[in-house]
């Protein structure tokens, strides 16, 4: 009688485990598919409008020059840690406009990359 109380705690033991790592599977399924709607959603809202940030340049730790286009017209501005300020506008003949080429590598692709660069060093 004894084993079999035994048995049945450790079954239920095991059950309450297969049960937790179920709930933490179906939450980080909804974690990541939160994100991924919010990501998305954000990223919509950042490229709808009329400013865009065109080129940024570090001067310091937590100064910026950037150029920003602001409809038709280009902006060379001063970001800083509690200030922007406008330093002049540009001619839009006499920048040199760069179509942005990268492409979106994953996770997996970026740790392999960086795997490669370990293993040969």
């Amino acid at each position: 009688m004894m084993i079999s109380a035994e048995l049945v705690y450790s079954f239920d033991s095991i059950l309450q485990l297969i049960g937790a790592i179920i709930v933490f599977i179906i939450v980080l399924g909804i974690t990541y598919l939160t994100t991924r709607l919010v990501g998305n959603y954000q990223k919509n809202q950042m490229t709808q409008g009329n400013i865009k940030l065109i080129e940024s340049m570090r001067i310091s730790n937590n100064k910026f020059l950037q150029i920003v286009q602001v409809g038709s017209k280009y902006f060379l501005i001063a970001v800083c840690k509690d200030t922007i300020t406008t330093i002049g506008e540009l001619d839009a003949q006499e920048l040199v406009l760069q179509e942005n080429d990268q492409k979106n590598d994953n996770f997996k692709e970026i740790l392999n990359k960086f795997k490669d660069v370990k293993l040969k060093k």
